[in-house]
């Protein structure tokens, strides 16, 4: 017997594909030129844009992990880095920020649900 409904996991598996997406946007766009070294004061912003993208990207993986496997611990730590790099986002971009925290909160809502083993 599963944790979740069919619908449940529907919903979840986009909410997990929203930071996906948002931190693969970022990944291509200031992540790029964070890794190559862009010279100027804008450089340091974009390494930490790189690393945030990254954080966002492992953080969606996570929460499509805790709808196939559940795992309250998992659930946990996705939610606890996507709110992380969501809140750093709100500082530099509010709507990509609001838009990474919200996954967050999901995924720590649902560890609720999910029961202990």
């Amino acid at each position: 017997m599963s944790v979740f409904t069919r619908t449940q996991k529907i919903v979840f598996v986009f909410i997990g594909l929203i930071p996906l997406v948002i931190g693969a946007v970022l990944l291509g766009t200031a992540g790029i030129k964070g890794f190559n070294g862009t010279g100027g004061e804008d450089t340091a912003l974009f390494q930490l844009m790189a690393y945030v993208s990254g954080a966002v990207i492992v953080g969606g993986l996570l929460v499509l992990l805790v709808v196939v496997r559940p795992n309250r611990m998992l659930a946990l730590v996705s939610g606890l880095i996507l709110i992380v790099s969501g809140a750093f986002l709100l500082l530099l971009q509010p709507l990509i920020g609001v838009l990474v925290l919200i996954p967050g909160l999901v995924a720590i809502t649902i560890r609720g649900r999910i029961p202990k083993t």
